[in-house]
């Protein structure tokens, strides 16, 4: 089963006594998770956290003419393989607003 399919059979099961638990788990599902470069990529350009599995920075996915894709850095570019994993940004904080 994917993380898709268990999001709509939770949003489909609707006791009334388990929706708050539900709620919850759904959401947890939902936030953004680590992913793979190996699976997939970021949009080109697009900000990203990337990790390598003790760090996390902040970057974006350039192309090299040569070399292919690297994460691009403030100060330098690096490999993907060298920050394997990435996720996307957080959605912004907007304060007490609900």
């Amino acid at each position: 089963m994917t993380r898709e399919e268990a999001i709509e059979k939770l949003k489909s099961y609707d006791p009334m006594s388990m929706m708050p638990a539900l709620q919850m788990a759904i959401k947890a599902l939902e936030e953004p998770q680590w992913i793979p470069c190996s699976e997939r990529l970021p949009e080109l350009g697009a900000r990203v956290l990337v990790s390598d599995g003790e760090d996390v920075e902040m970057s974006q996915l350039g192309k090299r003419y040569r070399d292919g894709y690297v994460w691009e850095f403030s100060t330098c570019w690096n490999d993907l393989e060298d920050w394997p994993h990435w996720m996307p940004l957080p959605e912004v904080w907007r304060g007490d607003e609900e």
